[in-house]
């Protein structure tokens, strides 16, 4: 029998607003965006943090048998263990105040763009399927720009880097299509 782990997202207002309405489950993750904290649900009627984005680095997903391979496995990870791991992938959180060079994966990319611009350049060798998301996390995207540098592949088929020159709430995404080295909008 396959185990699947479903984690549902949103604000803390839309989260608790689901519990207003009776409607979150108990032992169900939900991902709490605006606090960067995954919760676990209590009941029909709330939702309790369960970890703080300053205490782990990542999420992985392995099988029983990849974890124990592990040696020894990371502290700052949390591994979710399953023999079939699902067909999603719950995004690393970085936090970015600098320009910085991204390496395949999925990735969050939480933006600080407080006193200056960054450049996140995109995989150099990225993978069929590869998310990147993107946050302005300080609103001050219109004011010091967030370029995502193209690293020799297309955004949305054009050959020029990607600049985010508008305050925006976020998430901003692109997927990778490997068949036609393009970084599509998500």
């Amino acid at each position: 029998m396959a185990n699947e782990i479903l984690i549902k997202s949103g604000t803390r207002a839309l989260i608790d607003a689901a519990g207003a309405a009776g409607q979150l489950k108990a032992r169900e993750p939900y991902l709490i965006t605006d606090e960067q904290r995954l919760g676990v649900g209590l009941g029909p009627d709330a939702v309790a943090a369960m970890v703080a984005s300053d205490d782990f680095a990542s999420i992985r997903y392995l099988t029983q048998a990849a974890y124990a391979a592990l040696s020894p496995p990371d502290a700052k990870t949390l591994y979710v263990i399953s023999d079939a791991v699902p067909a999603f992938y719950l995004l690393q959180q970085i936090k970015v105040a600098a320009n910085i060079t991204l390496g395949s994966g999925n990735v969050w990319c939480r933006v600080r763009t407080g006193t200056a611009a960054v450049t996140i350049t995109l995989p150099a060798a990225p993978s069929d399927g590869d998310l990147v998301q993107v946050t302005d996390a300080d609103g001050n995207a219109a004011t010091n720009n967030i370029t995502l540098g193209r690293n020799g592949n297309t955004i949305g088929g054009l050959a020029s880097d990607f600049v985010l020159n508008a305050a925006f709430s976020g998430p901003f995404g692109l997927v990778y299509d490997a068949a036609n080295t393009n970084w599509e909008y998500a």
